[in-house]
C-alpha cells in the first residue's frame, strides 16, 4: 500500500469481467477486513483454480513434456493451490473468535465498549459538581 492508503500493487491490474467475478484488489481488501462471504471466496478460488489448470496445460504442451511430468506438475499445482485456499479460508472469513471479541458480521459497523467501562455510571457533566442548573 502507498502512504495514502491506496493499494498500489494491483491498482493498474486489468480487470477482465470474463475471468473474475471480483477483481483481485477487492478480494484482497475484503479478505483483510474479513468481509468476504464464504460463497464469494469459493467462487473466486474456483475461477483461479480452473484458469491455473488451463495455463499449466498450455505451458506443458508448449514445453513438450511427457505425460508423467504433466501429472506430476498438476499434482504440485493442486498442492500449492490447496495450501493457499486453506490459508485464505482461515484468514479471510470471520471466525467464532473474531465474532465473540467485538467483530461485526458482514462488514457492518457495530459499537464497542471496553470491558472496564461497561459497569461505569453515566456522566452528567459539570452541572452536579458546580451546582450549575443550565440557565444563563
Amino acid at each position: 500500500m502507498s502512504p495514502s492508503g491506496i493499494v498500489e500493487a494491483t491498482r493498474y491490474q486489468a480487470f477482465e469481467t470474463a475471468h473474475d467475478r471480483i477483481n483481485v484488489a477487492e478480494v484482497c481488501a475484503m479478505c483483510l477486513n474479513q468481509t468476504i462471504p464464504s460463497r464469494d471466496l469459493n467462487l473466486v478460488f474456483i475461477g483461479w483454480r480452473d484458469r491455473g489448470r488451463v495455463l499449466l496445460r498450455k505451458l506443458c504442451t508448449e514445453a513438450n513434456l511427457k505425460e508423467e511430468e504433466v501429472v506430476k506438475l498438476e499434482k504440485l499445482f493442486m498442492k500449492a493451490f490447496n495450501d493457499v485456499y486453506d490459508i485464505a479460508t482461515s484468514r479471510c472469513l470471520k471466525t467464532d473468535f473474531s465474532l465473540q471479541h467485538g467483530g461485526a458480521t458482514g462488514g457492518d459497523v457495530s459499537p464497542y465498549m471496553p470491558e472496564n467501562l461497561k459497569d461505569a455510571r453515566s456522566y452528567d457533566g459539570i452541572r452536579e459538581a458546580s451546582g450549575w442548573n443550565g440557565s444563563i
